[in-house]
C-alpha cells in the first residue's frame, strides 16, 4: 500500500480525501495542519519516500497487479 501512496504523492502534497479517492484503504502519513477556517491538512512524503519514487513508477503495473490479486483472496 505504501508504494501506491508514494506513487500518488510524487507530484506534491495532497489532502487526505484526495489520497483516499486515489487509493482506497490508506492510513495516516506525514501531516501538516493549517490553522485556517475550515481547517485542513496536507500529506506529503518524507525524503526517504521521495527517493523511492523512481522504483515505484518503474514497477507501477506489477504493484497494482499484485494488489488486485491479494484483494481478491
Amino acid at each position: 500500500m505504501s508504494l501506491l501512496v508514494i506513487g500518488t504523492l510524487r507530484f506534491g502534497p495532497l489532502r487526505f480525501g484526495e489520497l483516499e479517492t486515489a487509493i482506497g484503504g490508506i492510513s495516516q502519513l506525514v501531516r501538516t495542519g493549517y490553522a485556517e477556517v475550515p481547517p485542513w491538512v496536507e500529506y506529503e512524503m518524507t525524503e526517504l519516500g521521495r527517493s523511492l519514487v523512481p522504483f515505484v513508477v518503474a514497477n507501477h503495473e506489477q504493484i497494482n497487479a499484485n494488489r488486485r490479486s491479494r484483494s481478491s483472496k
